[in-house]
């Protein structure tokens, strides 16, 4: 097949999906009212037989299938009904891995208490930025902000407090930047921002929008 993905109202997958415990069988898809007028069984590529396993997660949540398709009419043997169903598991286990294995490393990426990057996060980020900086000679910008006084506003009201004015700052700060921005907690009460795209006169413009917005807020 040379389609890399289908309209979900023409694939075959959303039906196989209603019954996550079980296989889905069609012999010959002319002789199955579900799919009889269906284009990809009328015309290219001229499906006759489908097999759909469900991949589900542990959650039980199914979200997609792995299946088999045949442009004449067939049948599986119990055994290989077994096999497709066994390989929709494997398929599963690998899915299961690469998603614990990039939430593990978002973790190892993100500032546990803000939620934003944190410095490994941005030193990842400056040296791709500088790379191509050096490629296409683009303009890129840096600004280093730093929360004044906040270690004697931890000493008064607390490490808790301080806390909650570090997660509203971050908040503030990213209202003023841009998506492709990169903001992150550099340490303590100093962030990092990364600028692509923008020259000294577009930074200095984006630090003024975090000062008004961090000045003009309600503490």
């Amino acid at each position: 097949l040379e389609a890399n993905e289908l309209p979900r109202e023409l694939a075959f997958c959303p039906h196989a999906i209603l019954h996550p415990d079980q296989l889905l069988l069609v012999p010959d898809a002319t002789q199955d009212s579900r799919f009889a007028d269906n284009p990809l069984v009328t015309g290219e590529p001229n499906v006759r037989f489908y097999a759909g396993a469900p991949l589900v997660t542990p959650e039980g949540h199914a979200i997609g299938t792995l299946c088999v398709v045949d442009r004449k009419p067939q049948s599986l043997t119990e055994g290989q009904q077994a096999a497709l169903q066994a390989l929709a598991r494997q398929t599963m286990v690998q899915l299961e891995l690469r998603r614990n294995l990039l939430a593990s490393e978002q973790r190892n990426l993100t500032d546990a208490l803000t939620a934003t990057a944190n410095r490994r996060a941005f030193t990842l980020r400056l040296h791709a930025e500088w790379k191509r900086l050096a490629r296409h000679q683009r303009p890129l910008s840096l600004l280093m902000i730093d929360v004044d006084h906040f270690k004697r506003f931890n000493d008064r009201f607390g490490h808790p407090a301080g806390d909650l004015v570090l997660m509203r700052l971050v908040k503030l700060i990213g209202g003023a930047l841009r998506e492709h921005d990169l903001l992150a907690r550099y340490g303590g009460e100093e962030f990092a921002v990364i600028l692509p795209e923008s020259d000294a006169a577009a930074a200095e413009a984006v630090a003024q929008r975090v000062r008004g917005a961090v000045a003009n807020a309600t503490w």
